[in-house]
């Protein structure tokens, strides 16, 4: 097993010394000085071997890039390994047969299995989640309150004509404003992100707040009236919780 000292391997301290605030890189620093010196070595040559500074990162690698961004507390619990770096996928179900405009991630949503892994579309607190892609399908449910029988698939033709915003942290959008619906329905499962379908991945991960409410407003182009017609956005990235 690989040895970590304050909860991180050799390789994701001289990775986070580029992007760490001035204090945690003072904390990195020291880390870096007491390391065995063919740990340093070995830890530098991981480095050029690997594909680092390329897509092929991990969500952990891009969580630890951004942690200046973080709140000093949340920084230091996951130095401290009081916090963790998970994996996170956040889902929102909603039924969309002839529907216009519609919200995912609603105030009055509540955790659900086959509806939403989210309550009042609100992180919770301290939870902070590195958004770093966007997944969108559609699919036929048993009926429109029922969507969990629903094999969720690219966009029907209607929903791929739409458009969508995703705001967070008080009311910013991380996506431009009316983003395609479409550009969901035109990569594949090879070549999406992290060979998942129907998924774009952001070329600069944004941290959304917790405590703050968040949430996706879709527009369909022309109303679909496919009976039991279902639609459900992920977002999909890293979460930081407590161990």
């Amino acid at each position: 097993m690989e040895e970590k000292t304050n909860g991180f391997t050799d390789v994701e301290i001289l990775q986070g010394l580029g992007y760490a605030s001035i204090e945690q890189g003072d904390t990195l620093m020291g880390t870096l000085s007491a390391m065995p010196k063919d740990r340093r070595k070995a830890a530098f040559a991981q480095i050029q071997k690997t594909s680092f500074g390329s897509a092929n990162k991990s969500v952990r690698d891009l969580v630890i890039e951004r942690m200046s961004l973080l709140p000093t507390p949340i920084a230091n619990g996951l130095a401290q390994k009081s916090l963790q770096i998970v994996e996170t996928e956040l889902v929102s179900v909603k039924y969309i047969t002839n529907k216009g405009d519609l919200k995912f991630f609603e105030d009055a949503d509540k955790i659900k299995s086959g509806e939403t892994n989210v309550n009042g579309g609100m992180l919770k607190k301290d939870e902070w989640f590195l958004l770093c892609a966007i997944q969108y399908q559609e699919g036929v449910g048993a009926s429109s309150t029922d969507a969990t029988t629903a094999i969720f698939g690219a966009a029907f033709a209607n929903g791929s004509n739409g458009d969508f915003d995703l705001q967070a942290n008080n009311n910013k959008y991380l996506l431009p404003e009316r983003s395609p619906l479409g550009m969901f329905s035109d990569i594949s499962a090879q070549g999406g992100w992290k060979n998942k379908a129907n998924t774009v991945g952001l070329d600069n991960p944004k941290w959304i707040e917790p405590g703050v409410k968040f949430g996706v407003t879709a527009r369909y182009g022309t109303a679909n009236a496919t009976a039991n017609l279902h639609a459900r956005f992920k977002l999909i990235g890293a979460s930081i919780i407590s161990l």
